[in-house]
């Protein structure tokens, strides 16, 4: 195992990049938990939401990994 595609001094292992995308994605969904925990579920938003991830995961990491 090639650990240092991981992790690296250099901050550029997959893992090191990854780790922004799941904190933006893991901020928002604790914040929409927070008020879907109150107010209730709202079926359009929560599809929005999906939504969300979906593009902001698929945009992060063809940025992240030169993709595309």
């Amino acid at each position: 195992m090639n650990l240092a595609a991981l992790m690296n001094k250099e901050n550029t292992g997959i893992r090191q990049k990854l780790i922004p995308i799941e904190v933006k994605v893991l901020t928002e969904t604790n914040s929409k938990l927070k008020v879907w925990r109150k107010f209730g579920l709202n079926s359009i938003e929560v599809k929005q939401f999906y939504s969300w991830i979906d593009s902001t995961v698929l945009s992060e990491m063809k940025n992240e990994f030169n993709l595309e």
